[in-house]
């Protein structure tokens, strides 16, 4: 009788030991296997880059037929397979003027913070306002460039700005922020419309925003402009209102950080809001919240 149990105890060791030994080595094979790939999303695509990979640098911003602005925070933004350092730098008409950084910035971080410059200026006997964004690796030796963007400095675009026209709740895009003395900035403001063929959850009516106006505003902001946010607070007697959530100058910085982020999370425009404009001050901001 015992020599049986001893053999059932055998058996069962042997047993869990092969079971065990089993899903050890799936699982550490799932590891490795995990390891040796790095899973690149961008835009819902999703490409796999291994070990056996071919080097590869992909630029994702600016894109073909952007405007910005001289002195405007932008990102520079890309995807990198098998790559360790690289370079950005500025060009038109198929000759880079120079480099956007001088030293080499690793290709993991997959985004630059770029104060957009107007690098023509330098060469007299060229006159475009035509740019591309090149990202070299020097090792290995590739290369890939943007779609051509526009650079543009305020005075040289079209504007419409009225010292008398008064805006409710007009929605519109801010393109740009500038200080201009303590506690005063301007905006370059596109005015926007909202699409009457726009329904939600359907691809083929458009965004919620129509730009039927090309020409944009520079309106300015101070401490008498008040900025309501999206915490809202519940009336006596009516419905919920926004309130206001912080001062003009964190607004401010907030935008500049957005308007850099502008099309990574799908926004067409810049960063949207809502605006009481009266002249060319902006005296109420209303964030865009959900509801």
């Amino acid at each position: 009788m015992k020599d049986k149990k001893l053999v059932i105890v055998l058996i069962l060791i042997i047993v869990f030991l092969l079971v065990g030994g089993a899903y050890y080595l799936g699982m550490r094979n799932g590891n490795i296997s995990e390891q040796q790939n790095q899973v690149l999303v961008t835009n819902n695509e999703e490409s796999t880059c291994t070990a056996d990979s071919t080097p590869s640098l992909k630029i994702l911003s600016p894109k073909q037929g952007d405007l910005y602005f001289t002195g405007q925070k932008v990102s520079i933004k890309w995807t990198s397979c098998n790559v360790k350092n690289i370079y950005l730098s500025s060009g038109s008409g198929g000759k880079n003027f120079g480099l956007i950084t001088s030293n080499p910035i690793s290709a993991s971080s997959g985004s630059y913070l770029w104060t957009v410059s107007n690098p023509a200026k330098q060469f007299t006997s060229l006159d475009t306002n035509t740019y591309f964004v090149n990202i070299e690796s020097k090792s290995p030796n590739i290369s890939t460039r943007s779609g051509e963007f526009m650079v543009k400095s305020i005075s040289d675009v079209n504007t419409e700005d009225s010292t008398s026209e008064v805006f409710k709740n007009q929605p519109g895009a801010i393109k740009s922020v500038k200080s201009q003395g303590v506690n005063s900035w301007v905006l370059v403001v596109d005015l926007l419309s909202h699409n009457p063929k726009w329904l939600p959850g359907v691809d083929g009516t458009g965004g919620f925003f129509i730009n039927q106006n090309t020409k944009i505003r520079q309106l300015t902001i101070d401490d008498l402009t008040v900025v309501k946010g999206c915490r809202f607070q519940q009336t006596t007697n009516g419905p919920a209102s926004p309130v206001y959530d912080y001062g003009v100058k964190v607004f401010a910085e907030m935008v500049v950080s957005e308007i850099s982020n502008a099309g990574k999370d799908g926004r067409e425009f810049g960063y949207t809001a809502y605006f009481d404009i009266n002249g060319t001050h902006i005296d109420t901001i209303y964030q865009q919240c959900l509801p």
